[in-house]
C-alpha cells in the first residue's frame, strides 16, 4: 500500500478560511491459490473546506479505481456549530 496526502489552509487574504486538499492511495494484492480474487486499487480524492464563522461547507470528489469494486463519488457538506455562552448566571 502506498498512500499520499496534502492539504493547505489558508489564513489570510480574501480566500482565509479555504483549505483545499488531495489524497492519492495505491493498492496491490496478490493472491496464491483458493477462490479470493486480488483487488488492486487506485483512489484519488480532490476536496476543499470553507470556514467562515460558525459555518463550514465541504465539497469532495473521490474516483476509487478497483478491480472488483470500482467506484466515483461527490460528496457535499454543510455544517453549522454555535459555540455555548461561557457567563454564568450568578447568583
Amino acid at each position: 500500500v502506498f498512500a499520499l496526502g496534502t492539504r493547505y489552509q489558508i489564513t489570510k487574504g480574501p480566500l482565509a478560511g479555504l483549505t483545499p486538499y488531495a489524497r492519492m492511495r495505491e493498492q496491490r494484492q496478490t493472491v496464491s491459490g483458493g477462490t479470493a480474487q486480488a483487488n488492486d486499487a487506485e483512489q484519488y480524492v480532490l476536496g476543499a473546506t470553507y470556514q467562515l464563522n460558525e459555518w463550514t461547507v465541504l465539497a469532495e470528489r473521490d474516483w476509487y479505481n478497483s478491480t472488483l469494486y470500482p467506484y466515483d463519488s461527490w460528496r457535499g457538506e454543510a455544517r453549522r456549530v454555535e459555540q455555548e455562552s461561557s457567563q454564568g448566571t450568578g447568583a
